[in-house]
């Protein structure tokens, strides 16, 4: 069982930033430059929870403040990270600009080959089937009107036809 760590940056937090940093396009992506050279980047995203959380990719130690600075800038609100709970260095750093431990979470893989487990389907379970997908609704010229389904037409007497 492998544990990991949700930590939360409080917006309002963060210090100046030393290293010029800059918005990548397109998307959330910021990087840090420090002599024409990139030595950091982090990405933010929006959950549906509208809770703001932070990436890191390929970030050096003192990249991180003018990183996390620029994100709470534009987001203008709290920042979020997931890290492994045995990433004592990355735990660290997070919580040196001002990250804390918001929960912590846990993270199972759930064997489910038969091989693995032992386990058989039942002959009930072997005949039951699964209705299936549902099919798509049949195509319509307005593009308004995507994605709405139609019904069928009705038929027209003879009489009202247009000939």
């Amino acid at each position: 069982m492998a544990g990991s760590l949700s930590l939360v940056l409080r917006s309002g937090r963060m210090v100046a930033p030393q290293l010029r940093v800059l918005r990548a396009s397109p998307g959330l992506v910021w990087r840090a430059i420090d002599v024409g050279q990139a030595v950091g980047a982090v990405t933010a995203f929006l959950r549906p929870d509208d809770r703001w959380f932070v990436a890191f990719d390929t970030c050096r130690d003192d990249a991180y403040g003018a990183l996390l600075a620029a994100v709470a800038a534009n987001t203008g609100s709290d920042l979020y990270a997931t890290v492994d709970e045995g990433d004592e260095h990355s735990v660290e750093l997070l919580e040196i600009h001002g990250f804390t431990v918001a929960r912590r979470e846990s993270m199972l893989l759930i064997p489910t080959d038969p091989a693995i487990t032992g386990l058989r389907a039942t002959a009930e379970a072997r005949t039951r089937r699964h209705p299936g997908p549902v099919p798509p609704p049949r195509a319509r010229p307005d593009a308004a009107l995507a994605g709405v389904p139609c019904a069928p037409r009705a038929r027209q007497s003879r009489r009202h036809r247009r000939g």
